[in-house]
């Protein structure tokens, strides 16, 4: 009996030791995706202002490159789109787009089938209320103060989201995701990376990664109901739980659970949940 219940110590540690291993080389493998050679001739700068009324929708999808959101005082949304590619020649292959449908702004970059190495960066600016839908192939998402409900979405890359007080819904394939000084619901998921969130959560919020950890850093006082696993590696919770915790688990109440319901799991890694 004590071999086996020390075989079994052995095999636990082990365990944590490749978590924490694989975690290690994803978050150096992940960042070379922001840094993906996607063209490095830049010209042909479009530039779009397309009136809006005080709570419009914004819609970008972009086959490729990074996409840059700011907020700004007036009705009207700024759209700069710079074209990136091998050759200054390959640059008229690369199109963008700017429509309005229904009182949404749309935005669309496309290219040549045949062209491989390509990319257009967005730098936009929009009013805080702006409701955003944003899809990149692959490239960094970076919005700030937006207050509309938004949803983000990248093949490969990084996405952070600042100073937010709508739903958010974020992904990123392979990469991390960072949201500050956020309030409100959060639909968060990582295929391959890291979760990190810092905010004040509401109603019904997931978090999940195959493999990577989450880290949730949430209001020193805190009343939520919680579901907290990972499939390798292990959960540690910063506040008392009523109900089961174990060194992968942790399901029950902080505080009375009246505020949010949080819902986090990681296929190998670390979950985190911690004072800011």
């Amino acid at each position: 009996i004590i071999v086996v219940v020390v075989a079994l110590a052995i095999m636990c540690c082990c365990a944590c030791m490749a978590a924490t291993g694989v975690v290690a080389w994803l978050a150096s493998w992940t960042s070379d995706w922001d840094t993906l050679d996607v063209g490095d001739v830049s010209g042909d700068s479009v530039q779009r202002v397309v009136g809006v009324g005080a709570t419009p929708s914004l819609e970008i999808t972009n086959f490729a490159g990074s996409v840059r959101i700011r907020t700004a005082e007036g009705g009207e949304i700024r759209i700069e789109a710079t074209k990136k590619a091998s050759r200054h020649s390959d640059l008229h292959r690369i199109q963008v787009d700017v429509s309005e449908r229904d009182g949404t702004v749309v935005v669309r970059t496309s290219k040549s089938a045949s062209l491989d190495k390509a990319s257009v960066e967005l730098d936009i600016t929009a009013p805080v209320d702006t409701r955003l839908d944003l899809k990149t192939g692959a490239g960094t998402v970076d919005v700030r103060g937006l207050a509309g409900d938004m949803e983000v979405a990248t093949g490969a890359g990084t996405v952070i989201i600042r100073d937010t007080s709508g739903r958010v819904r974020a992904h990123s394939g392979a990469g991390t995701v960072e949201v500050r000084d956020a309030s409100g619901p959060a639909e968060i998921g990582v295929g391959a990376g890291t979760i990190d969130y810092e905010g004040e959560l509401e109603g019904d919020s997931t978090f999940s990664t195959g493999l990577g950890e989450i880290i949730l850093r949430l209001p020193e006082e805190l009343n939520a109901k919680v579901d907290l696993s990972t499939a390798m590696g292990s959960v540690d919770v910063r506040y008392d739980v009523r109900g089961t915790v174990s060194a992968r688990k942790a399901v029950g109440v902080i505080g009375d659970g009246s505020e949010c319901s949080i819902y986090a799991h990681t296929g190998a890694g670390i979950v985190q949940m911690k004072r800011r």
